[in-house]
Parts: C-alpha cells; structure tokens; sequence
C-alpha cells in the first residue's frame, strides 16, 4: 500500500458518506483491535496511480473522548506501531458551521500528522449564503484545504489530488501553545515518552488510562507523574478549549462571511419595525387576537361534536345493557358525563396552547412563566 490516509471529523458531517464516494464497494469491515468497535477500511486510485488505504475512524467532536468509539481515535492518531496509523489525516468539516468543527482539527493538528481540511456539503453552505475564503484559510493554517460535497459527488477528485501532494511534514496549529497549562507536567511526560510534542504529552496526561499502547509499569509511572505535579484534566481540558476557540474566531474572521445570516437579520428587523409600531403594532396585535379567538372557536367544533357525540354514544349503549339502578346512573350520568363535559374543551385548549407557542417561538410575545414563590 502506497499511502495511509484516515477520515477524522464530527459526526454528521458526512464523514461515511465521503468514505463510501472514495472507496465504493472496495470495502471492508472488522473491528479495532482489543474492542468491539467497528473497523471500516477501503481503497482507493489516487490521480498519481498510487493506492490508498482508507480508514475511517469514529465521529467525535474532540481529542477528549466521551465513549469507547471516541477513545479510538485519538489511539490511532498517537500510537505509530498501531496499523491503522495513517500517512495522512483528511479532517472533514461541515462547511456551513465551520467554526465548531475547527475544534478537532486544531487539536488533531497539533500532533503532527500531515493533514487536509476537506470542507464537506459546500453546496449547501452557499445556499444559505455562507462565503469561505479558501486560499485565505488554507494560508493562515498551513495546508491544503479542499471543497467538497461527498452526497453529489463534487470535488472528489481534487480531493484525491490533494492526498497525492500531501507533504510529508506536517504543519502543526502552533498558535495556541498549550505548554503553559500544564508546564511541569507536560516536560516530564515529553522526557519519560522521549517526545518533543507538547501536545501528544497534554493528551497522555489527560487520557493516559484509555491507552492501550502503555504497558503497566508506564501507566504506573504515568500516574505518579499526574499526581506528583497536581494535574487536574478537566480544569486544564476547559482552558485549552477556551484558548482554542478564542484563536479559532481570530482565523476564521475574515476567511467567512455568513451573508444569509445578515439578511435573515434584516429581514427580521424590517418586520420588527412594523409589528412593534406605536400605531400600527397595535392594531395588528388586536388583529391577531381576533384570529386566534375566532379560530378557536371555528377550528374546534367539529372535533368538539366528536367528542360529545362519542360521549353520548357511551352513555346511550350503558343504559341499554347496563342494569338500571343508582350506581349504573353514577357511573353513565356522573362519571362518563363529567368526563364528557372536561374532554369537550380539550381542542379548545390545544388550539389556544397552539397559537401562543407560535406567538412565543417566533418572538412576537413573550414567554410566560409560573413563579411559585
């Protein structure tokens, strides 16, 4: 096999569905070694003629894993002996909300693999007005950054052409050095691994029990190292994803402009100026009323001559098989009765309920509150 090549991303960015554009029915399926978590490979033609081997790795949103399918990734990524390790890492992105996905590809950068951003369903994003600056983002991080819509079949092939002229260095997110999170920590994990990343130390201190690659005596050395310098993961996992997303917004800046955004908005404000006027706001408020009041009224009486009709009926066939006496009268004339008289009023209710969730979900009223002081 000529090159290794691993999809990364967040689940539902179309990660699988990119993965089976690539490798069509050139696929197989097994598990990672030592769990049951679903191993699919595959292969590909490069444009070069090369092959490449595909693996595509569990959806998580980041490096810090919330289950035993997310715990994988960061096990291929950092262990190089494993088998799934990859030559290149493809992070595919959901172009229409790229700012959340930058998350995992600034943390997987900063482990030093060769890396692409394949920004998926572009087509979308530029339906909704969303404009990304390519040359721009793929200069500020350092690679290649492709467009892509894997679902219609759009820039697979430059996709490819990317994967061929990867380079061999990687190019790491340096901007948001996380040495200083953890100082002492991170040294003494670099030294005892023999490593120069202070990322790749971060994350051993942070998940080191998840990994299978240590043996027991390193896990125990380890946790020594952990306890000995007071280091607490999830406070230093809050400020690294602070730090991350502060830098993150200082890149994509300029590099997206969300055109569909600032028209919603004005669109919005226009109709705030008429609905809120000092004149008209109200007279289209009273409106409102009187449709919500006649329609109560007018929406409800069929559903309420149901009701009542069926109530009648239940009673009608009660006294006709039921004995006569005073508890067939409790139950058919009290009980059944009563409740007609409740279950009437519910479409009543259900539409008036309707119509103030609409007033409250699109802003128009605001919501109302039960306080029970």
């Amino acid at each position: 096999m000529d090159i290794k090549v691993a999809l990364v991303g967040n689940p539902n960015t179309g990660k699988s569905t990119l993965f089976n554009r690539l490798t069509g029915l050139n696929q197989k399926i097994g598990n990672f070694p030592g769990i049951t978590v679903d191993k699919k490979t595959g292969f590909t033609k490069l444009a070069s003629g090369k092959e490449a081997e595909i693996i595509d790795l569990p959806g998580t949103y980041s490096l810090y894993p919330k289950s035993a399918d997310e715990s994988i990734v960061f096990q291929v990524l950092a262990d190089k002996k494993n088998n799934s390790h990859p030559d290149v890492i493809v992070l595919i992105a959901d172009a229409s909300n790229l700012k959340r996905n930058m998350l995992l590809y600034s943390q997987v950068a900063d482990l030093g693999i060769p890396m692409i951003l394949a920004l998926n369903m572009i087509d979308l994003s530029t339906k909704q007005g969303i404009e990304i600056n390519l040359d721009k983002l793929a200069e500020k991080l350092g690679i290649q950054v492709v467009s892509i819509s894997a679902r219609n079949n759009i820039g697979i092939d430059k996709l490819k052409q990317a994967i061929a002229n990867t380079n061999k260095i990687a190019t790491q997110f340096q901007d948001v050095d996380v040495n200083f999170l953890a100082p002492e920590a991170i040294n003494a994990i670099k030294s005892k691994l023999n490593s120069d990343n202070d990322y790749y130390a971060l994350q051993v201190l942070h998940q080191h029990e998840h990994l299978t690659f240590f043996t027991e005596k390193e896990q125990e050395e380890i946790e020594h190292i952990e306890q000995s310098h007071h280091f607490e993961s999830s406070k230093i996992q809050a400020a690294e994803t602070i730090a991350r997303y502060k830098h993150l917004s200082t890149i994509l800046s300029d590099v997206v402009i969300d055109k569909g955004t600032a028209n919603k908005f004005s669109f919005s404000d226009k109709l705030d100026a008429i609905l809120t006027h000092k004149v008209w706001g109200f007279a289209i408020f009273l409106l409102i009323l009187f449709v919500i009041f006649n329609a109560i009224f007018a929406w409800s009486s069929y559903p309420m001559d149901w009701i009542e009709t069926g109530f009648g009926f239940i009673t009608s066939i009660g006294h006709e098989y039921l004995p006569a006496g005073m508890l067939t009268d409790l139950l058919l004339d009290g009980v059944i009765a009563g409740l007609g008289g409740i279950f009437v009023f519910i479409p009543q209710i259900a539409i008036l309920f309707a119509f103030i969730s609409i007033l409250e979900d699109t802003g128009y009223m605001a919501p109302c509150y039960l306080y029970d002081g």
